[in-house]
């Protein structure tokens, strides 16, 4: 019975953690809640993730679409002239996410007062009302190092959270 008792406990604490929000975690310039940016970056992928999106614009080479149910915008763009509004053409550049229910991995949410940044990443760094949370290294053109995420402050708030990688091979 004791056993009986235990296995009960453990399958109600696995359904409790298996239907917990998964959906608004950024992990960094890999995932935004079940959008897997560095293994399928294109729209397509985003499409599987989010659903439709509510809007959809071109612009040359680029196409930004957004999503407004999770608070999130995706730039997308084509470089070989293929339709960057199309499912498999466009591929990732930029999502900015302002949806109040959205977290980084080590818990920076939107809306937290801007201290948190420091206190889960350290110093902050960064251009203007973006501070970096994770720097990468560009394997492209001259190299340099780039904001992979980072969060917006705006009047001792973090607003919005932003992401970056070169799907495309930019």
């Amino acid at each position: 019975m004791r056993a009986l008792a235990v296995l009960v406990a453990a399958l109600a604490v696995s359904m409790e953690a298996a239907a917990a929000p998964t959906a608004s975690i950024v992990r960094g310039d890999v995932q935004i809640g079940r959008y897997q940016v560095k293994r399928d970056g294109t729209l397509g992928g985003a499409i599987r993730a989010f659903g439709q999106p509510s809007g959809l614009r071109r612009r040359d080479v680029t196409c930004l679409a957004s999503w407004r149910t999770p608070g999130i915008r995706i730039s997308f763009y084509n470089l070989g002239g293929q339709n960057p509004c199309q499912g498999r053409y466009g591929y990732f550049g930029e999502a900015i996410i302002t949806g109040r229910g959205w977290a980084t991995a080590k818990g920076l949410r939107i809306g937290d007062p801007a201290r948190r940044v420091s206190a889960l990443y350290g110093p902050r760094r960064g251009s203007g009302s973006w501070a970096w949370l994770l720097t990468r290294r560009s394997p492209f053109g001259t190299g340099g190092t780039y904001a992979a995420l980072s969060a917006r402050i705006h009047s001792g708030r973090v607003t919005a959270f932003r992401v970056k990688y070169p799907a495309g091979g930019d």
